[in-house]
């Protein structure tokens, strides 16, 4: 016996709503992170703009000090964007998913169901390592790199996720029993 086929219609009011008041923002410390890597990248412009600049100095002082300040201009907006973006980005973990959402211009905003999950992995750098922060990524099937990457996470919030996602997924258990 066939059963039917059913397609239903579901209206958008009667999905469930993410409450943003229960987002958990991104480790402070994060701030100083990309704060510190703004400052060595801008810091850098400035540098060879500055020996570019001694070497053509007597040429063209105008465009020599033009290019000296649109560094410094950058790095100022891009100290005020850090902070703006900091108060925006964060995740929520339901009970079957995790949602991301990172951006303030421009904004992302991502749920990952946990069965979709193929693994997840936790990852510092040097700056990172020194404020105890990292990132965690979450890898879903079909790719190598990650699908979402939580950055700015203390590194004991960074373990225990990777601890749940594990636990939620089942991989834990898999890869014990290898």
């Amino acid at each position: 016996m066939e059963s039917e086929f059913s397609n239903e219609i579901m209206k958008v009011d009667n999905l469930p709503i993410i409450d943003l008041e229960d987002i958990t923002l991104l480790n402070e410390k994060f701030i100083k992170v990309r704060s510190i890597n703004g400052i060595g990248f801008y810091g850098l412009m400035s540098s060879c703009i500055l020996t570019f600049g001694l070497v053509a100095l007597p040429l063209q002082i105008t465009i020599f000090l033009f290019m000296l300040i649109l560094p410094v201009s950058l790095l100022l907006f891009n100290l005020w964007l850090i902070r703006k973006q900091y108060n925006v980005e964060g995740y929520i973990l339901r009970a079957k998913d995790i949602y991301f959402q990172q951006g303030f211009f421009w904004t992302k905003k991502m749920i990952i169901p946990f069965n979709r999950i193929q693994h997840a992995s936790v990852h510092q750098g040097p700056l990172e390592r020194y404020f105890n922060i990292g990132k965690l990524r979450i890898f879903t099937a079909g790719g190598q790199s990650s699908d979402l990457t939580i950055p700015g996470l203390s590194m004991e919030d960074a373990i225990r996720l990777k601890q749940l996602i594990g636990d939620k997924t089942g991989t834990l258990k898999r890869n014990t029993n290898e």
